[in-house]
């Protein structure tokens, strides 16, 4: 059942939509890397809306994917196109439900370029992404994870 009603899945595609109108919009400003982020539901639209010719210079999803899992996440992240792409899951998640460990490997098995932060010890909940401890502890990795030039260390990656 889609707790968010019919009109949340209805309304994925018209939000896609204006995500990629902003993307051209930025580089038609000469915005050159563009990244694409969603948390929650706006994940979902993020999705949506690189599964074209978008393509954007990354993607970051964060407790993201549709809530009914219709269709299922991994499904919606075969079809997204991005040259990077972060996905970020949270334990206690109860918006989205629990996802088993084998979910990381599934992901890196069909987007090899992907950062996983897959249930970080110490942040949990649907919103965890909104908190100090996880911009203190992964912010420097995002950041260095969407620089061209860099590659994130574990150091970056998980500061405790």
């Amino acid at each position: 059942m889609n707790r968010h009603g019919p009109r949340y899945t209805a309304y994925r595609h018209y939000h896609g939509v204006a995500i990629a109108r902003a993307v051209e919009d930025l580089r038609g400003d000469g915005y050159a890397r563009v990244i694409v982020a969603g948390q929650s539901s706006g994940g979902t639209y993020s999705m949506v809306a690189t599964a074209g010719d978008l393509n954007p210079y990354g993607l970051l999803l964060m407790a993201s994917g549709p809530s009914d899992d219709n269709p299922p996440f991994l499904d919606m992240l075969d079809t997204a196109n991005a040259g990077r792409v972060a996905v970020i899951h949270f334990k206690e998640d109860k918006t989205l439900g629990q996802r088993s460990p084998s979910f990381t490997y599934m992901i890196l098995a069909r987007k090899p370029h992907t950062l996983n932060i897959f249930e970080p010890s110490g942040i949990t909940g649907h919103s965890g992404g909104y908190s100090n401890r996880f911009a203190r502890r992964f912010g420097d990795c995002l950041v260095t994870f969407f620089d061209p030039a860099r590659t994130p260390t574990g150091q970056e990656c998980d500061r405790h």
